[in-house]
């Protein structure tokens, strides 16, 4: 937040949330409630008015309660409005309370240096601090009285901390809007001008005073609450910096798209074909073994109807039993036909059915696979979502055709050149070794050719269309962000330059491929008009005993080459299909060698956890250790807070619990000693069964996921349906454990209702409460609550919270909990908090030990880390701490600062 504020520094912000440790002193606040505005008011004026409706927002401890003298009888939030100009309501929710005022010093000196600038704003003067706007916010003008409007704008005009200001304010009329500009509108009187000299001195001596009392203030909050402690700024990285620039970003893009880890490697025929046995049950083997047998039939009726084909040409010309002998060989040409076209459809339907069958397969292989990496493999780019999704969906259907069409149709080929070839040597070996010798070069260059510029631009055009794909992915899923900042354009224009750059790759493919298409496809022409010069040279030179066996030979390499030809077309397709089965190959033969499967004990029970100087770092980041040195104990039944700035490695504990991630050393350190490792029980994580474990230790995330089912399937969702935990009983058990059961009760199906997409919708605070009674069904021995209440408001993390506190006392001493926070009401239903900063653990003991350490723990409720945390804070000491903390954060706000460190800092 402090980053944010002094980047939108001078500029209209509006901030939504729940977390008021993000709301500072002056910030201008308003409370909706039911769809209306409740109260408005700068957060410092409101935190004092008795029993408003921002007061629910703070803890107990630091609410103001009304005077018993005051009568509250008719005062319900119903009647709380704000005046017309500003959100057309027309009243104002009013009660006596004690007069409060601001500081005029304060706010005298931001108008005089607003004025001093003489910077125009389009932000309206009522957003503005000390904007002199006696009507802000209510209703009637200078006397308004009412309780929620801001304090200092209910001050009496001749108010003795204001005597000499040369301002004066004068209420609009109602529905008269205010011009939006800072600039005042000063009235000067006579006795103005002869007293404005004593009034600049007496004005400079006390902001001189003023001055003083900051600079000191500011130096007490740099020495930190503790004295031990505090913030240096770090200074920039210039490579850091570069990389948020154009260049960097396509430095970066470029440098991903050439590593290894990114590219598919495309396979060869033999290793994409090595996998189609072993991928086959009985039927479908059976049905390959029967499809080639009728491809084989299907080779070799080509030859046999050029061979009767030619001799019924033959007949004609000869003048005994004509007719008869035509029509046996007419005939026979029919039978051939239809025994051909039986055996082509079964040929063709035979492969196709196992081509699908070893699709189905290698799309199950992969998906088991893919849910079978450890956690680090989805960091990387290749892994991403709709890569993968396309390799299991289009890329899964383009390679059912490799059996299907291609390779079984070059099977046909194959043979059937094979056997014409050998029919038409042993009919008339010269001419067909002549015809060889000049045909066969140029068709086998130019097939190849065409074979080789098809596999690879087709390759380059997958990529190309799958970087579109992504792109157009990556726009619609997030389409509330695209249009929230009104990035259509911007997407729009990505968009455009991924397709134009596809479109250029199918245009060279386009023209390589069309190129070499027509060499090939003209192939059959060429070579055709040659076989008849030859023929007809060695028919003039040989004689007409020549002539039937030179027919025999004409028709079988005619007809040959036609089927031949018309099969040559599917090479492009042959790339594509190639190409896809890598990809998808790719998934399906993914190693198995995860550290998940490493471990063969199984645990009954988890016992303590230790944590023994463990040392780690993400696979995909090796270099920056993650959490170091952490030598921690935790016991059976106790409930630990573990918390800790932003990176400071909290929930790389949770993932490590659940063995997301191996527990070895980083290549780094590896070798340099012995590291610690973590143990449950005494037994390595390592070692330990990853089922039995994650069924004992179940972690509640910051966003509970709610599936398109019934509360009850929601709850045992993926247990067995013939496990124990998932009876009614122990269903609706957890449910009161959770304290979700009234809820599901008073549903109109109860636990049958179904919730989740296309389903009843739930608040935050009721997902939470399902999640955690879809870990307590699972009657885990370790529950983990990672930020489980971050992303609620105040009432649903309030009763998430009591949720916990009733959870360790009914099962006192059977439950580890592991609570991972924030919020300093989550910390003090721990019996421990242990307090991380940069990977180390830097505090450890109760609650209330460590806010009376002054250390780490008590550095971060009052702002040290969290901004604006210390609302939570209800020791007075705190509070002040908090207060020198803040002006310390504005201080930095104010040169910049976007990035700390800690560091030992001696007292004098």
């Amino acid at each position: 937040m402090d980053a944010i504020r002094q980047w939108r520094k001078g500029k209209t912000t509006i901030i939504i949330t729940h977390d008021i440790s993000q709301i500072e002193a002056d910030d201008y606040v308003y409370v909706l409630e039911h769809g209306k505005v409740a109260q408005e008011g700068c957060r410092k004026h409101m935190e004092t008015m008795p029993d408003s409706p921002f007061q629910g927002f703070l803890p107990p401890s630091r609410r103001v309660r009304a005077r018993p003298n005051v009568s509250r009888k008719n005062t319900t939030f119903e009647s709380i409005h704000t005046r017309s100009s500003s959100m057309d309501s027309s009243s104002v929710y009013s009660r006596e309370v004690d007069d409060t005022f601001a500081d005029p010093l304060h706010e005298q000196l931001k108008a005089s240096e607003r004025k001093k600038n003489n910077r125009k704003t389009w932000m309206p003067s009522v957003f503005i601090e000390g904007s002199p706007a006696p009507n802000m916010r209510g209703v009637g003008g200078l006397g308004n009285k009412s309780a929620f409007t801001a304090p200092f704008l209910r001050m009496p005009v001749a108010s003795t901390f204001m005597p000499k200001l040369t301002t004066s304010w004068e209420p609009l009329p109602p529905g008269k809007p205010r011009p939006i500009s800072n600039d005042v509108t000063t009235v000067t009187s006579p006795k103005s001008n002869r007293k404005s000299t004593r009034a600049s001195v007496r004005m400079s001596t006390l902001m001189e005073g003023l001055v003083n009392r900051t600079g000191n203030a500011a130096a007490d909050a740099r020495n930190g609450p503790d004295g031990g402690l505090r913030r240096r700024r770090k200074p920039v990285d210039e490579v850091a910096l570069a990389k948020l620039t154009g260049e960097g970003l396509a430095k970066i893009n470029e440098d991903e798209e050439t590593q290894p880890g990114n590219v598919v490697v495309q396979m060869g025929f033999k290793p994409i074909l090595k996998t189609l046995w072993p991928n086959l049950d009985t039927v479908a083997r059976v049905n390959v073994v029967f499809g080639f047998y009728c491809g084989t039939l299907h080779a070799v009726a080509t030859p046999v109807f050029s061979y009767v084909f030619a001799k019924l040409l033959v007949t004609l010309s000869d003048p005994t039993d004509r007719v008869h002998k035509s029509l046996v060989y007419s005939m026979t040409m029919l039978a051939i036909a239809a025994a051909d076209g039986i055996h082509t459809y079964a040929f063709r339907l035979c492969l196709e059915y196992a081509g699908q069958r070893w699709v189905d397969s290698l799309r199950s292989e992969a998906m088991a696979r893919i849910l079978d990496q450890p956690r680090a493999f989805f960091d990387k780019e290749i892994n991403n979502v709709s890569r993968m999704t396309e390799g299991l969906d289009r890329n899964a259907e383009e390679m059912r055709n490799l059996l299907g069409r291609f390779i079984g149709m070059m099977y046909v080929a194959a043979l059937m050149v094979t056997v014409s070839l050998i029919w038409a040597i042993s009919a008339q070996w010269k001419f067909t070794l002549i015809c060889l010798s000049a045909a066969a070069p140029y068709v086998f260059l130019v097939t190849n050719a065409f074979a080789g510029v098809s596999g690879r631009w087709e390759s380059l055009s997958n990529n190309a269309a799958e970087s579109a794909s992504a792109i157009f992915t990556e726009t619609f899923t997030n389409i509330k962000t695209v249009r929230a900042f009104t990035l259509e354009d911007h997407f729009k224009k990505k968009y455009e330059l991924a397709t134009n750059y596809t479109l250029k790759v199918g245009f060279i493919r386009a023209f390589l491929s069309g190129f070499f298409f027509g060499l090939s496809d003209s192939a059959s022409t060429f070579v055709t008009a040659l076989i008849f010069y030859i023929a007809t040279i060695i028919a003039r030179d040989g004689g007409p005993s020549l002539v039937p066996s030179i027919i025999q030979v004409l028709a079988i390499l005619i007809f040959t080459i036609t089927n031949v030809s018309a099969i040559l077309g599917y090479i492009p397709q042959i790339g594509a299909a190639k190409d896809t089965a890598s990809r998808l190959l790719r998934l399906a033969q993914l190693p198995k060698g995860s550290h998940e499967h490493l471990g063969d004990t199984h645990i009954n029970t988890v016992g303590d956890i230790v944590f023994t100087d463990l040392e780690f770092s993400y696979p995909s980041r090796p270099d920056r250790t993650i959490l170091r040195n952490i030598n921690l104990r935790i016991k059976p039944g106790a409930s630990v807070a573990i918390v800790g700035g932003s990176g400071s490695g909290k929930s790389t504990i949770a993932n490590l619990l659940l063995s997301l991630y191996c527990t070895s050393s980083p290549p780094s350190l590896r070798g340099s000693r012995k590291l610690g490792d973590l143990t449950l029980a005494g037994r390595d994580i390592k070692h330990i069964y990853t089922s039995s474990l994650r069924a004992l230790v179940v972690v509640v995330s910051q966003s509970p996921a709610i599936f398109a089912a019934t509360v009850e399937e929601n709850i045992i969702y993926g247990l067995p349906q013939d496990s124990p935990y998932a009876r009614r009983l122990n269903i609706i058990d957890a449910a009161r454990s959770a304290g979700i059961h009234d809820f599901i009760a008073s549903l109109p199906s109860s636990y049958n209702t179904l919730i989740g997409d296309g389903g009843m919708g739930l608040s935050g605070g009721q997902a939470q409460r399902i999640a955690i009674a879809r870990a307590l069904v699972r009657n885990p021995a370790v529950l983990v609550l990672d930020e489980a209440t971050s992303a609620l408001d105040v009432e649903s993390a309030t009763l998430i919270r009591q949720t916990l506190q009733r959870l360790l006392e009914e099962r006192r001493g059977r439950i580890t909990m592991i609570i991972i926070t924030h919020s300093r009401e989550q910390m003090e239903i721990a019996e421990r908090i242990v307090v991380l900063d940069q990977g180390r653990v830097v505090e450890d003991g109760t609650f209330g030990e460590l806010m009376e350490r002054n250390g780490a723990l008590r550095n971060l409720l009052s702002g040290g880390e969290w901004v604006g945390g210390y609302e939570d804070v209800s020791d007075e000491r705190v509070v002040g701490d908090a207060e020198t903390s803040k002006t310390s954060r504005s201080e930095q706000r104010e040169s910049g600062v976007a990035d700390y460190e800690w560091e030992e800092h001696e007292q004098d």
